[in-house]
This record gives C-alpha cells, structure tokens and sequence, in this order.
C-alpha cells in the first residue's frame, strides 16, 4: 500500500476489522491508506450472529475507534441490509453518528449464485421501506449512500 501511494495511487481497505489492534492502526496511517470500510451487519446481537463470531461487533467498533484516533481520512462502515436486520437501522444510525462517522454505506445481497433463493434477500416491500428510510435519514452529518459496500470512499 505504501508503495502504491508512492506512485499516487489512492488505497483503501474494506474488511470486517477483526484484526485491526495493537500497531496495526498506526501501520495503516503510515502507509498513507486514505480510506477504511468497516462491516457492521446489525446490532452487536445480530452482527455477531451473522458473522458467526460473539466478539466480531466488539472487534469492529474498537478498529472504528482506533482508526479515528490515528486521523485515517475516511473511515466509513458497510452494512448489509436483510430481514434481520432492516428493523435495526434507526438504531445503527445512532450508534454510527455516536462513533462520528460520517460515510455509511448500506447494501443488498444480489439475488444471484446461491443467494437467489435466500432468506437474505429482501421482498419488494422491505426495499421500498429500505429506499424511503435512506432517502429520509441522508443527512451532511451521515451521508448514507446505497450500493455496492466494497466501494470506498
């Protein structure tokens, strides 16, 4: 990454964060990596449970902090909007903007592969309330932008 930057080249990471402690924020900031995504799929309950790990929404929301201390550029988090979790987004919008982020991108899972007939998916009437809650809650304070969540920036 350092390299990359070298040569003028803007870097960014998307990751679930689990493994972001210690120097590893440091290392990011020295590497000159603009842009940091964080996954949050839900509340702690239902993010740990769709990740299939008890400490992941732990682990996610210390990398959120300790990335913020260092000043990366942008540190943004992803979520992925489902059946389990679309009744959660007034919730992860207050706990986003209590952690001072200001870029939340949220998505879909794409009805294709293994996912065409899914439990993840969500029916026409959930995307439409997804859509208006968007629409509604985009603010300059939390931009919240709908799409693909492995976009940073």
């Amino acid at each position: 990454m350092s390299y990359a930057n070298s040569l003028g080249v803007k870097t960014g990471i998307a990751t679930n964060g689990f493994l972001i402690d210690g120097y590893i924020p440091k290392k990011i900031k020295e590497a000159g990596i603009s842009s940091i995504q964080i996954s949050l799929d839900g509340t702690e309950k239902t993010h740990n449970k769709i990740r299939g790990n008890p400490l992941s929404f732990q682990k996610a929301v210390r990398a959120i902090r300790l990335l913020k201390e260092q000043k990366i550029p942008i540190v943004s988090v992803a979520t992925t909007i489902t059946p389990a979790n679309i009744d959660q987004l007034d919730k992860l919008k207050e706990f986003l903007t209590s952690l001072n982020i200001n870029l939340w991108r949220v998505g879909v899972i794409m009805p294709i592969g293994r996912a065409e007939s899914n439990e993840l998916l969500l029916n026409a009437s959930q995307l439409k309330i997804l859509l208006e809650w968007v629409q509604k809650n985009n603010s300059r304070k939390l931009r919240i932008k709908i799409g693909e969540i492995a976009f940073l920036g």
